[in-house]
């Protein structure tokens, strides 16, 4: 798959098309499959500084790296900070082999592979019911991926913590501000969600567990 983007990735300079446009193509074509952002950069300046090989560099001379407490520690204060980073992105930044890596995430951090990237086994899905949710294209998707999802009551369309939590604080802070493109965007709400209070999200999934009671008493009919 990799080496399948890199020829894209050169296909697209050829083109003469922007890195943006590039990267924004790959996205659109690969989804979730796309390698990071940082590595279609890294390859697209590549071939705009004259390369045409779109093999690996050679790894020559690198000792193997082993897994002890210290690699550990490492990777997991990787990913904390840098949630969505692909393994061939850990590789080049921290320079330990992929093999190992894979090792220290799935056998030591006790993560599993969905969607390209490395999450814990005992996550759920909570959603809102949408019929574009509940479509055979996303149920065999989360099927497929062995991602388990909460059973989402059909009466109430503001049980979610998204919907009565997480969206007003996301529309307080962005209300009346202009963005210039998607990705300016998804840099905001990031930011806005990394600066919420893990008390404040443990608290909005406790408000559910209220709100489902009030539904269930409720018999159904809409309480707010």
């Amino acid at each position: 798959m990799n080496f399948e983007q890199r020829a894209n990735i050169k296909f697209c300079f050829k083109l003469g098309k922007t890195f943006t446009e590039t990267h924004n193509l790959m996205k659109q074509v690969y989804g979730d499959n796309c390698v990071a952002r940082a590595s279609v950069y890294e390859w697209y300046t590549r071939f705009k500084n004259g390369r045409e090989d779109i093999n690996d560099d050679a790894h020559t001379g690198r000792p193997k790296s082993t897994i002890n407490e210290n690699s550990i520690e490492v990777v997991r204060n990787f990913i904390k900070h840098e949630p969505k980073s692909s393994v061939r992105y850990m590789e080049m930044e921290l320079n330990i082999p992929k093999s190992t890596i894979y090792r220290i995430l799935t056998e030591h951090l006790g993560l599993q592979k969905v969607c390209a990237r490395f999450v814990p086994h005992n996550w759920r899905l909570l959603h809102d019911n949408a019929p574009s949710h509940r479509s055979i294209l996303v149920t065999d998707f989360l099927t497929k991926n062995h991602i388990l999802t909460i059973n989402h009551s059909p009466y109430s369309p503001d049980m979610a913590p998204c919907d009565f939590y997480l969206f007003g604080k996301m529309h307080l802070s962005m209300k009346g501000k202009r963005y210039v493109d998607v990705e300016d965007i998804q840099r905001a709400c990031t930011t806005i969600l990394k600066d919420v209070p893990l008390n404040d999200i443990k608290h909005s999934f406790e408000m559910l567990l209220d709100r489902a009671k009030r539904c269930i008493e409720s018999d159904g009919d809409y309480f707010e």
